[in-house]
């Protein structure tokens, strides 16, 4: 997946309009570069200023159907986990969600005795990682069935 997305940025980097993937567009590229640089600025324009959440909705409409195990979820952002860390609690959240909740509060939020808690105090939690890549891949086969 690595290798596909460093191909795809490189793409985008520097585009090649001699081995192109599009021959319209790389034509326009080749032929008049400001045209295609102002289209390129619109597409940008118009297509990157959602979030990731509103293009899966619009792209992937199904998604929102889906049910997320409870466990898979972060508690503070109520959405499957990409990155999650364990708390020294014992509580799992995802790293940028936990992180940013650290800079106005000094607690674990799901610890009810209000423990002090710091970010050298979060560790990957490769357990629900592996949770989470396993009903990854178990939804891909769903779909492809």
């Amino acid at each position: 997946m690595r290798e596909i997305l460093d191909a795809v940025y490189g793409l985008l980097i520097a585009p090649e309009p001699n081995d192109p993937l599009d021959s319209v567009l790389a034509e326009e590229y080749r032929s008049s570069k400001d045209k295609y640089d102002e289209q390129a600025r619109k597409n940008t324009e118009s297509n990157a200023n959602q979030s990731m959440d509103e293009a899966e909705k619009k792209y992937i409409p199904e998604i929102a159907e889906v049910v997320i195990p409870p466990h898979l979820k972060c508690h503070l952002t109520n959405k499957l986990f990409v990155d999650p860390v364990k708390t020294k609690y014992g509580f799992t959240y995802e790293r940028k969600a936990i992180e940013k909740y650290l800079t106005r509060f000094r607690w674990d939020p799901l610890d009810t005795a209000k423990r002090p808690l710091r970010r050298t105090d979060l560790t990957k939690d490769k357990h629900i990682k592996k949770s989470v890549q396993d009903y990854r891949k178990e939804q891909i086969k769903e779909s492809e069935d």
